[in-house]
């Protein structure tokens, strides 16, 4: 008998979700390339990148394509390693294998709300870093955890467990994606802040509509119910009275 229940509860959650569309790697790369965009033109020519979580290596790739030297790691069993398309070398997630003062630039993409040890993660990236380079960090926004909230709800009837490792719930992790928290957050581990902007692009954890809604037309959205992401541009500050 509970089993006939839940059957019925899944054909009649399937009856009004039907349209909502799944994520596609081609919608994924539109958001990712419309956010890379955002941060090319702060990188200076001939840069040496280092980028965090690199995942197939595609950004690496058009960053490579600008002229560029870059290296891309990713931990062992990220998802999209099986579809590389740039040398992403695999490392621990803990020790970045890289001399000190290496990299131009840092650059990440949706990576540090997974990191859970923020704090000794920020020395390896400052360590690998140039005095004078720049940490390219693009952050989800807390804009993004809750519409993402509100769009499980509609599309899985149930509020899944927090998207990164620094909430204890779902819904306490809104105020761990708030630009203060991060802004505190880097201020801590000796970092001065040159800017804090928006990907100017709204969508979501569960891409409702996906393609349907064109990056245009996202990018018009965002004006009215928020950016996704918050990008953060940083670099060392003189003083390193916390390590």
């Amino acid at each position: 008998m509970k089993t006939f229940f839940i059957k019925i509860i899944k054909n009649f959650r399937k009856l009004f979700t039907f349209w909502i569309f799944n994520q596609t790697q081609d919608f994924l790369k539109k958001i990712r390339e419309h956010e890379l965009q955002k941060i090319i033109k702060k990188i200076p020519p001939k840069s040496k990148i280092l980028e965090i979580g690199g995942g197939s290596g595609w950004q690496a790739k058009i960053l490579e394509g600008l002229g560029h030297k870059v290296s891309s790691i990713d931990i062992e069993n990220s998802f999209y390693l099986k579809e590389k398309i740039f040398d992403v070398q695999t490392y621990d997630g803990i020790k970045i294998p890289f001399n000190n003062e290496e990299f131009d630039i840092i650059f990440s993409s949706n990576v540090l709300e997974h990191i859970k040890e923020t704090n000794k993660y920020q020395k390896e990236l400052y360590r690998v870093l140039k005095d004078e380079g720049l940490a390219i960090h693009i952050i989800p926004s807390a804009t993004w955890r809750i519409w993402t909230i509100l769009t499980d709800l509609v599309k899985s009837w149930y509020i899944p467990r927090p998207h990164g490792e620094h909430a204890s719930s779902t819904f306490i992790e809104i105020f761990f994606f708030k630009k203060n928290w991060w802004k505190k957050r880097f201020i801590f581990n000796n970092w001065d802040i040159l800017s804090i902007d928006v990907n100017n692009l709204f969508y979501t954890g569960n891409s409702i509509f996906g393609d349907k809604i064109s990056i245009e037309k996202r990018i018009l959205l965002s004006k009215i119910l928020g950016s996704s992401c918050n990008i953060f541009i940083l670099k060392k500050t003189k003083s390193i009275d916390n390590f």
